[in-house]
Protein backbone atom coordinates (compact mmCIF):
# COMPACT_ATOMS: atom_id res chain seq x y z
CA UNK A 1 0.00 0.00 0.00
CA UNK A 2 1.01 3.27 -0.88
CA UNK A 3 0.99 4.91 2.54
CA UNK A 4 2.50 7.97 2.08
CA UNK A 5 0.16 8.92 -0.95
CA UNK A 6 -3.15 7.82 0.82
CA UNK A 7 -2.43 10.02 4.15
CA UNK A 8 -1.81 12.96 2.30
CA UNK A 9 -4.79 12.77 -0.10
CA UNK A 10 -7.31 11.71 3.33
CA UNK A 11 -5.77 14.31 5.82
CA UNK A 12 -4.40 17.84 5.85
CA UNK A 13 -5.45 21.12 5.08
CA UNK A 14 -5.66 21.51 1.32
CA UNK A 15 -5.20 24.40 -1.31
CA UNK A 16 -6.60 22.97 -4.48
CA UNK A 17 -9.71 23.18 -6.34
CA UNK A 18 -12.63 20.30 -5.70
CA UNK A 19 -12.10 18.38 -8.90
CA UNK A 20 -8.03 17.91 -8.41
CA UNK A 21 -9.08 16.42 -4.89
CA UNK A 22 -11.90 14.41 -5.19
CA UNK A 23 -10.07 12.91 -7.96
CA UNK A 24 -6.83 11.82 -5.48
CA UNK A 25 -9.71 11.05 -2.98
CA UNK A 26 -10.94 8.48 -4.98
CA UNK A 27 -7.54 6.92 -5.34
CA UNK A 28 -6.51 6.93 -1.95
CA UNK A 29 -9.86 5.54 -1.20
CA UNK A 30 -9.46 2.27 -3.96
CA UNK A 31 -5.77 1.66 -2.32
CA UNK A 32 -7.74 1.44 1.11
CA UNK A 33 -9.68 -1.45 -0.51
CA UNK A 34 -6.93 -3.16 -2.00
CA UNK A 35 -6.25 -2.09 -5.24
CA UNK A 36 -3.32 -1.44 -7.13
CA UNK A 37 -2.19 0.93 -9.02
CA UNK A 38 0.96 1.56 -12.22
CA UNK A 39 1.66 4.55 -11.46
CA UNK A 40 3.04 6.61 -14.71
CA UNK A 41 6.47 8.10 -14.18
CA UNK A 42 6.83 11.26 -12.95
CA UNK A 43 7.11 14.58 -14.44
CA UNK A 44 7.83 16.97 -11.86
CA UNK A 45 11.73 15.58 -11.25
CA UNK A 46 13.67 16.17 -14.17
CA UNK A 47 15.11 19.61 -15.05
CA UNK A 48 15.37 20.12 -18.83
CA UNK A 49 18.01 22.70 -20.13
CA UNK A 50 17.15 25.00 -23.53
CA UNK A 51 19.34 26.99 -25.93
CA UNK A 52 17.71 30.26 -26.19
CA UNK A 53 18.80 30.59 -29.08
CA UNK A 54 17.92 27.36 -30.96
CA UNK A 55 14.93 26.78 -29.23
CA UNK A 56 16.61 23.17 -28.34
CA UNK A 57 16.96 20.88 -25.43
CA UNK A 58 20.50 20.23 -24.13
CA UNK A 59 22.30 18.25 -22.18
CA UNK A 60 24.39 20.31 -19.79
CA UNK A 61 27.10 17.51 -19.02
CA UNK A 62 28.05 17.26 -22.86
CA UNK A 63 27.77 20.74 -24.38
CA UNK A 64 30.41 23.31 -24.90
CA UNK A 65 31.90 24.49 -21.72
CA UNK A 66 31.58 27.69 -22.71
CA UNK A 67 27.98 27.55 -23.52
CA UNK A 68 25.99 29.72 -20.22
CA UNK A 69 22.63 31.59 -20.74
CA UNK A 70 20.85 28.33 -20.57
CA UNK A 71 16.94 28.24 -19.45
CA UNK A 72 16.47 25.68 -16.92
CA UNK A 73 12.67 24.77 -17.75
CA UNK A 74 11.00 22.65 -14.28
CA UNK A 75 7.73 21.31 -14.36
CA UNK A 76 5.12 21.34 -11.80
CA UNK A 77 1.86 18.61 -12.79
CA UNK A 78 -0.57 16.94 -11.02
CA UNK A 79 -1.24 16.90 -7.51
CA UNK A 80 1.35 19.00 -5.44
CA UNK A 81 2.35 17.23 -2.19
CA UNK A 82 5.17 18.26 0.52
CA UNK A 83 7.24 15.04 0.55
CA UNK A 84 7.97 12.04 -2.20
CA UNK A 85 5.44 9.77 -2.24
CA UNK A 86 6.80 6.23 -3.29
CA UNK A 87 4.29 5.56 -6.29
CA UNK A 88 3.77 9.30 -7.36
CA UNK A 89 4.27 12.60 -7.52
CA UNK A 90 7.86 14.37 -6.59
CA UNK A 91 7.42 16.44 -3.36
CA UNK A 92 7.95 20.08 -3.50
CA UNK A 93 10.99 19.70 -1.30
CA UNK A 94 12.59 17.79 -3.28
CA UNK A 95 11.65 20.37 -6.72
CA UNK A 96 13.05 23.27 -4.56
CA UNK A 97 16.39 21.43 -4.34
CA UNK A 98 16.81 20.92 -7.42
CA UNK A 99 15.70 24.21 -8.20
CA UNK A 100 17.94 25.94 -6.03
CA UNK A 101 21.29 23.44 -7.67
CA UNK A 102 20.35 24.90 -11.17
CA UNK A 103 19.99 28.54 -9.86
CA UNK A 104 23.51 28.46 -8.47
CA UNK A 105 24.63 26.58 -11.96
CA UNK A 106 26.46 29.67 -13.57
CA UNK A 107 25.76 28.28 -17.03
CA UNK A 108 21.91 29.02 -16.20
CA UNK A 109 20.55 32.72 -16.48
CA UNK A 110 17.18 31.94 -15.83
CA UNK A 111 14.15 29.48 -15.01
CA UNK A 112 10.76 28.59 -16.58
CA UNK A 113 8.11 26.84 -14.39
CA UNK A 114 5.82 25.04 -16.49
CA UNK A 115 2.21 24.65 -14.34
CA UNK A 116 -0.53 22.36 -15.04
CA UNK A 117 -1.80 21.61 -11.17
CA UNK A 118 -4.56 22.09 -9.59
CA UNK A 119 -3.00 22.41 -5.92
CA UNK A 120 -2.35 20.13 -3.26
CA UNK A 121 -1.78 20.14 0.10
CA UNK A 122 -1.48 24.02 1.89
CA UNK A 123 2.53 22.66 3.42
CA UNK A 124 3.47 21.96 -0.43
CA UNK A 125 3.42 25.61 -0.60
CA UNK A 126 6.16 27.08 1.70
CA UNK A 127 9.53 25.17 0.17
CA UNK A 128 7.88 26.46 -3.48
CA UNK A 129 7.45 29.95 -2.06
CA UNK A 130 10.75 30.37 -0.25
CA UNK A 131 12.81 29.17 -3.07
CA UNK A 132 11.49 31.53 -6.00
CA UNK A 133 11.73 34.28 -3.44
CA UNK A 134 15.33 34.41 -3.12
CA UNK A 135 16.43 33.67 -6.73
CA UNK A 136 18.92 34.52 -7.93
CA UNK A 137 18.19 34.11 -11.56
CA UNK A 138 14.55 35.44 -13.12
CA UNK A 139 11.91 33.28 -12.85
CA UNK A 140 8.72 32.58 -15.22
CA UNK A 141 5.60 30.46 -14.28
CA UNK A 142 3.97 29.24 -17.24
CA UNK A 143 0.12 28.45 -17.29
CA UNK A 144 0.10 25.36 -19.86
CA UNK A 145 -3.45 24.12 -18.48
CA UNK A 146 -4.23 24.53 -15.26
CA UNK A 147 -2.53 27.16 -12.33
CA UNK A 148 -5.45 26.58 -9.31
CA UNK A 149 -5.19 27.17 -5.67
CA UNK A 150 -1.85 25.72 -4.39
CA UNK A 151 -0.38 26.50 -7.80
CA UNK A 152 -1.05 29.56 -8.08
CA UNK A 153 0.06 30.55 -4.60
CA UNK A 154 3.64 29.31 -5.27
CA UNK A 155 3.39 30.80 -8.77
CA UNK A 156 2.91 34.36 -8.02
CA UNK A 157 6.32 34.34 -6.22
CA UNK A 158 7.59 34.11 -9.70
CA UNK A 159 8.77 36.88 -11.28
CA UNK A 160 6.05 37.01 -14.37
CA UNK A 161 2.91 34.86 -15.17
CA UNK A 162 2.58 33.79 -18.76
CA UNK A 163 -0.52 31.50 -19.77
CA UNK A 164 -1.81 29.82 -22.86
CA UNK A 165 -4.82 31.30 -23.86
CA UNK A 166 -7.03 28.25 -22.95
CA UNK A 167 -5.57 27.79 -19.67
CA UNK A 168 -7.73 28.13 -16.38
CA UNK A 169 -6.11 29.73 -13.16
CA UNK A 170 -7.72 30.57 -9.72
CA UNK A 171 -9.45 28.41 -7.04
CA UNK A 172 -7.79 30.58 -3.90
CA UNK A 173 -8.71 29.34 -0.71
CA UNK A 174 -8.18 26.57 1.54
CA UNK A 175 -10.30 23.81 2.97
CA UNK A 176 -9.82 20.48 4.96
CA UNK A 177 -11.72 17.04 4.18
CA UNK A 178 -11.54 14.04 6.54
CA UNK A 179 -13.89 11.21 7.58
CA UNK A 180 -14.67 9.35 11.19
CA UNK A 181 -17.31 7.93 13.04
CA UNK A 182 -19.42 9.89 14.76
CA UNK A 183 -19.71 10.28 18.61
CA UNK A 184 -22.67 10.17 19.11
CA UNK A 185 -23.98 6.25 18.57
CA UNK A 186 -21.98 3.59 16.00
CA UNK A 187 -24.37 2.99 13.98
CA UNK A 188 -25.60 6.35 12.44
CA UNK A 189 -22.39 5.11 10.30
CA UNK A 190 -18.76 6.70 9.30
CA UNK A 191 -18.76 10.29 8.01
CA UNK A 192 -16.92 12.06 5.45
CA UNK A 193 -16.81 15.97 5.74
CA UNK A 194 -15.05 18.66 3.41
CA UNK A 195 -14.65 22.44 5.72
CA UNK A 196 -14.20 25.27 3.34
CA UNK A 197 -12.83 28.91 5.18
CA UNK A 198 -15.19 31.98 5.31
CA UNK A 199 -12.97 33.80 3.14
CA UNK A 200 -13.50 30.62 0.46
CA UNK A 201 -16.92 31.01 0.56
CA UNK A 202 -17.87 27.50 1.79
CA UNK A 203 -18.57 26.05 5.33
CA UNK A 204 -16.62 25.77 8.81
CA UNK A 205 -15.70 22.37 11.02
CA UNK A 206 -13.97 21.84 14.12
CA UNK A 207 -12.67 18.13 13.87
CA UNK A 208 -14.58 16.21 16.75
CA UNK A 209 -17.89 18.59 16.32
CA UNK A 210 -17.82 18.72 12.42
CA UNK A 211 -18.72 14.70 12.87
CA UNK A 212 -21.97 16.33 14.42
CA UNK A 213 -22.08 18.78 12.39
CA UNK A 214 -20.59 22.13 14.46
CA UNK A 215 -17.90 24.14 11.35
CA UNK A 216 -17.26 27.15 13.48
CA UNK A 217 -13.68 26.41 15.75
CA UNK A 218 -12.09 24.71 12.52
CA UNK A 219 -12.80 27.83 10.72
CA UNK A 220 -11.67 30.24 13.46
CA UNK A 221 -8.84 28.97 14.19
CA UNK A 222 -7.26 26.75 10.95
CA UNK A 223 -8.71 27.68 7.96
CA UNK A 224 -9.59 31.22 7.90
CA UNK A 225 -6.07 32.31 9.40
CA UNK A 226 -4.42 30.12 6.25
CA UNK A 227 -6.89 31.55 3.93
CA UNK A 228 -5.99 35.15 4.67
CA UNK A 229 -2.23 34.58 4.79
CA UNK A 230 -2.98 32.95 0.94
CA UNK A 231 -4.90 36.14 -0.23
CA UNK A 232 -2.32 38.73 1.55
CA UNK A 233 0.44 36.58 0.01
CA UNK A 234 -1.17 36.73 -3.78
CA UNK A 235 -1.78 40.40 -3.35
CA UNK A 236 1.38 41.38 -2.30
CA UNK A 237 2.67 39.86 -5.26
CA UNK A 238 -0.22 40.92 -7.49
CA UNK A 239 -1.94 44.12 -6.19
CA UNK A 240 -4.31 44.19 -9.00
CA UNK A 241 -5.99 41.18 -8.42
CA UNK A 242 -9.38 41.92 -7.78
CA UNK A 243 -12.28 40.36 -4.49
CA UNK A 244 -13.75 38.19 -6.73
CA UNK A 245 -10.63 36.95 -8.09
CA UNK A 246 -10.01 35.88 -4.19
CA UNK A 247 -13.28 34.20 -3.96
CA UNK A 248 -12.00 30.34 -4.76
CA UNK A 249 -13.58 30.57 -8.64
CA UNK A 250 -11.42 29.29 -11.45
CA UNK A 251 -11.53 31.52 -13.84
CA UNK A 252 -10.05 31.54 -17.42
CA UNK A 253 -6.43 32.81 -17.98
CA UNK A 254 -7.88 35.05 -20.65
CA UNK A 255 -9.82 36.97 -19.05
CA UNK A 256 -7.40 37.58 -15.92
CA UNK A 257 -4.49 39.42 -18.18
CA UNK A 258 -3.36 42.23 -15.97
CA UNK A 259 -4.49 41.36 -12.37
CA UNK A 260 -3.31 37.02 -12.13
CA UNK A 261 -1.52 36.75 -15.20
CA UNK A 262 0.70 39.13 -16.96
CA UNK A 263 0.34 37.96 -20.49
CA UNK A 264 -0.61 35.00 -23.08
CA UNK A 265 1.56 33.18 -25.04
CA UNK A 266 3.04 29.66 -25.62
CA UNK A 267 6.20 27.87 -23.52
CA UNK A 268 8.45 29.12 -25.89
CA UNK A 269 7.05 32.79 -25.65
CA UNK A 270 7.72 31.98 -21.83
CA UNK A 271 11.30 30.96 -22.17
CA UNK A 272 12.02 33.88 -24.48
CA UNK A 273 10.96 36.21 -21.95
CA UNK A 274 13.08 34.22 -19.23
CA UNK A 275 15.80 35.23 -21.41
CA UNK A 276 15.13 38.71 -22.12
CA UNK A 277 14.25 39.14 -18.08
CA UNK A 278 17.79 37.67 -17.52
CA UNK A 279 19.43 39.85 -20.30
CA UNK A 280 17.96 42.80 -18.60
CA UNK A 281 19.34 41.52 -14.60
CA UNK A 282 22.56 41.47 -16.16
CA UNK A 283 22.16 45.08 -17.72
CA UNK A 284 21.10 46.69 -14.19
CA UNK A 285 23.91 44.77 -12.84
CA UNK A 286 26.22 46.50 -15.69
CA UNK A 287 25.26 49.79 -14.78
CA UNK A 288 24.96 49.38 -11.08
CA UNK A 289 29.28 48.88 -11.72
CA UNK A 290 28.99 52.02 -13.98
CA UNK A 291 27.76 54.20 -11.35
CA UNK A 292 31.07 53.61 -9.38
CA UNK A 293 33.25 57.24 -9.93
CA UNK A 294 36.73 55.74 -8.60
CA UNK A 295 37.57 59.39 -7.04
CA UNK A 296 41.11 58.03 -5.72
CA UNK A 297 42.14 56.52 -9.14
CA UNK A 298 41.05 59.42 -10.50
CA UNK A 299 42.95 61.77 -8.21
CA UNK A 300 45.90 59.61 -9.01
CA UNK A 301 45.30 60.04 -12.92
CA UNK A 302 44.63 63.77 -12.36
CA UNK A 303 41.52 63.76 -14.62
CA UNK A 304 38.29 62.75 -14.68
CA UNK A 305 38.18 58.97 -15.66
CA UNK A 306 35.77 57.55 -18.37
CA UNK A 307 33.50 55.45 -16.37
CA UNK A 308 30.81 53.81 -19.03
CA UNK A 309 28.09 50.84 -18.69
CA UNK A 310 30.77 48.58 -19.92
CA UNK A 311 32.74 49.16 -17.17
CA UNK A 312 36.04 51.84 -16.53
CA UNK A 313 37.88 52.84 -19.77
CA UNK A 314 41.91 53.94 -19.69
CA UNK A 315 43.60 54.76 -22.33
CA UNK A 316 47.49 54.83 -22.85
CA UNK A 317 48.03 58.38 -21.31
CA UNK A 318 45.47 58.00 -18.26
CA UNK A 319 47.09 54.79 -17.81
CA UNK A 320 50.33 56.22 -17.77
CA UNK A 321 49.03 59.09 -15.66
CA UNK A 322 48.24 56.60 -13.08
CA UNK A 323 51.50 54.42 -13.23
CA UNK A 324 53.73 57.23 -12.54
CA UNK A 325 51.63 58.69 -9.37
CA UNK A 326 51.90 54.98 -8.13
CA UNK A 327 55.46 55.32 -8.93
CA UNK A 328 55.90 58.89 -6.95
CA UNK A 329 54.48 57.58 -4.10
CA UNK A 330 55.88 54.27 -3.77
CA UNK A 331 59.77 56.11 -4.08
CA UNK A 332 58.25 59.04 -0.99
CA UNK A 333 57.24 55.54 0.99
CA UNK A 334 60.77 54.14 0.73
CA UNK A 335 62.41 57.10 2.09
CA UNK A 336 60.19 58.26 4.59
CA UNK A 337 62.21 57.94 8.02
CA UNK A 338 59.56 59.63 9.84
CA UNK A 339 62.08 62.16 11.59
CA UNK A 340 61.47 65.72 12.15
CA UNK A 341 62.77 68.81 11.32
CA UNK A 342 66.62 68.95 13.49
CA UNK A 343 66.51 65.42 14.08
CA UNK A 344 68.89 62.41 13.03
CA UNK A 345 69.08 58.61 13.58
CA UNK A 346 72.02 59.49 15.90
CA UNK A 347 70.27 61.90 18.23
CA UNK A 348 67.83 59.83 18.60
CA UNK A 349 69.69 56.18 19.72
CA UNK A 350 71.88 58.74 22.30
CA UNK A 351 68.48 60.08 23.30
CA UNK A 352 67.28 56.46 23.63
CA UNK A 353 70.52 55.43 25.89
CA UNK A 354 70.50 58.33 28.01
CA UNK A 355 66.70 58.10 29.16
CA UNK A 356 67.79 54.24 29.34
CA UNK A 357 70.50 54.82 31.68
CA UNK A 358 68.46 57.31 33.69
CA UNK A 359 65.82 54.93 34.20
CA UNK A 360 68.16 52.44 35.34
CA UNK A 361 69.28 54.82 37.75
CA UNK A 362 66.11 55.38 39.50
CA UNK A 363 65.42 51.84 39.72
CA UNK A 364 68.40 51.21 41.61
CA UNK A 365 67.74 53.96 44.09
CA UNK A 366 64.06 52.62 44.24
CA UNK A 367 65.37 49.46 45.12
CA UNK A 368 67.76 50.60 47.70
CA UNK A 369 64.98 52.59 49.50
CA UNK A 370 62.65 49.80 49.15
CA UNK A 371 64.91 48.03 50.63
CA UNK A 372 65.74 50.25 53.87
CA UNK A 373 61.99 50.61 54.30
CA UNK A 374 61.16 47.21 54.64
CA UNK A 375 64.40 46.96 57.64
CA UNK A 376 63.10 50.11 59.13
CA UNK A 377 59.68 48.72 59.39
CA UNK A 378 60.75 45.35 60.49
CA UNK A 379 62.47 46.57 63.04
CA UNK A 380 59.48 48.95 64.28
CA UNK A 381 57.43 46.05 64.45
CA UNK A 382 60.07 44.44 66.66
CA UNK A 383 59.75 47.09 68.81
CA UNK A 384 56.61 47.22 69.33
CA UNK A 385 56.03 43.67 70.25
CA UNK A 386 58.88 43.31 73.09
CA UNK A 387 59.38 47.33 74.26
CA UNK A 388 62.37 47.93 76.51
CA UNK A 389 62.20 48.17 80.03
CA UNK A 390 63.21 51.04 82.08
CA UNK A 391 66.94 51.75 82.55
CA UNK A 392 68.00 51.07 86.96
CA UNK A 393 70.59 53.88 85.95
CA UNK A 394 73.14 52.43 88.66
CA UNK A 395 75.32 49.26 88.71
CA UNK A 396 74.89 47.20 92.29
CA UNK A 397 78.27 49.19 92.89
CA UNK A 398 76.12 52.29 92.40
CA UNK A 399 78.58 53.08 89.08
CA UNK A 400 76.05 54.04 86.21
CA UNK A 401 78.00 53.09 83.17
CA UNK A 402 74.27 52.77 81.17
CA UNK A 403 73.84 48.80 81.59
CA UNK A 404 70.17 47.87 81.49
CA UNK A 405 68.37 45.63 83.87
CA UNK A 406 69.35 42.13 82.97
CA UNK A 407 65.59 41.65 82.47
CA UNK A 408 65.14 43.72 79.54
CA UNK A 409 65.41 41.35 76.64
CA UNK A 410 66.85 44.46 74.53
CA UNK A 411 69.42 45.49 76.99
CA UNK A 412 72.39 44.04 74.97
CA UNK A 413 71.20 45.31 72.14
CA UNK A 414 71.55 49.27 72.96
CA UNK A 415 74.63 48.62 75.24
CA UNK A 416 76.47 47.43 71.86
CA UNK A 417 75.42 50.25 70.08
CA UNK A 418 76.83 52.65 73.35
CA UNK A 419 80.22 51.02 73.25
CA UNK A 420 80.49 51.28 69.11
CA UNK A 421 79.76 55.27 70.00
Amino acid sequence: MNYSLVRAVLGGTWSVDLSTFLQYQQIGDAILHGAHFEFDADTNEGVRYIDPQSGSDVELASVDSSMDGLIAVHSISGIMLKHDTKCGPTGTKTFARNFADADSNPRISAHVVVYDSGGGQSSAVPPLKEVFASAKKPVVAYNDGLMASAALYAGVYCNEIIASPDSMIGSIGVFISFEGWKNASEHEGKTRVRVYADTSSEKNIEFEQALEGNYIPVKENLLNPMDAQFMNDVLSRRPNATEKQLKGGVLFSKDVVGTLVDSLGSLNDAIARASELAELQLNKNNKDMSKKTYPKMAAAAGVELAVTDDGLHLDHSLAEAVEQKLSSLEIAVENYSGLQEGESIQGLRDLITSRTTERDDLKKINDEQAEEILRLTSEVETLSKNPPAEKTGANKDGSDDGASDPRDPMADHYASLAKVK
